[in-house]
């Protein structure tokens, strides 16, 4: 599948957090549609739970990063708040300091780890 693939879906509903999750799901492809714009928002956006789901893009320096399985989990900060991003691959060549953007589909956890 690629960004603006039209699909649809079957599944189990699940209650986790802001938004249902679907498992044990099935798809398949419709046609092709333009992709989505990501919404440009800030920390604070993303903390305030109304952007779950939702394609984002903001702004933070990197404070770290580590290796989790085949993935890699960048925590940023954008002001006061701090928030993690999954990678699905490893990333080697950004270095702690850096000011970066990230894009992907917003996941929000109701409570901290």
């Amino acid at each position: 599948m690629k960004p603006g693939d039209r699909i649809e879906v079957i599944g189990f509903p699940e209650l986790r957090g802001y938004s249902p999750v679907l498992t044990e799901a099935l798809f398949h492809q419709l046609g092709r549609s333009t992709p989505v714009t990501p919404v440009r928002t800030d920390a604070n956006g993303i903390f305030a739970g109304n952007l779950d789901s939702t394609l984002v893009s903001l702004e933070g320096v990197l404070l770290s990063k580590r290796i989790f399985g085949r993935k890699t989990i960048m925590e940023f900060r954008d002001g006061q708040r701090v928030f993690e991003a999954f990678v699905q691959e490893q990333v080697a060549s950004i270095a702690p300091g850096s000011q970066v953007r990230v894009t992907g589909v917003c996941r929000t956890e109701p409570t901290p780890y």
